[in-house]
């Protein structure tokens, strides 16, 4: 079975023997939710940024976890908070002052679903 980027499923079969049962075939795949909607990313303070963002479109079960990736490198993001249930914020703090954070959020229900686009803040200096 193969799974594409878009969401559709391939699965093909070939009959080896004539045995009664040889019929009966049980395909699971499991699938992840969609990537969350509406996410949102902006500084709160010089060490801490506000992460929102809303349910995906399809949850593909119940979610049971939202875990945010960030890190202050676009094509990494090292460093994850978890968040449980139906929250969908979180306040990610000491962090760096002044610096840029690079920001992507994935729902997870029986399996991790897409993670959303990379966004980015920058947290603020400290004041004079």
């Amino acid at each position: 079975a193969t799974v594409n980027n878009s969401g559709s499923s391939n699965c093909s079969l070939k009959k080896f023997n004539t045995q009664p049962y040889s019929n009966l075939v049980l395909l699971f795949i499991l699938k992840g939710p969609s990537h969350p909607s509406n996410v949102k990313v902006q500084a709160v303070s010089s060490v801490s940024i506000l992460v929102t963002w809303d349910k995906p479109a399809h949850s593909n079960g119940d979610i049971k976890e939202y875990i945010i990736f960030y890190g202050t490198r676009e094509d990494v993001q090292s460093n994850e908070r978890k968040v449980t249930g139906n929250t969908r914020e979180r306040i990610i703090d000491g962090l760096n002052k002044y610096t840029t954070y690079y920001v992507k959020v994935r729902g997870s229900a029986s399996t991790p679903g897409n993670a959303s686009e990379i966004l980015n803040a920058t947290t603020f200096e400290d004041s004079k």
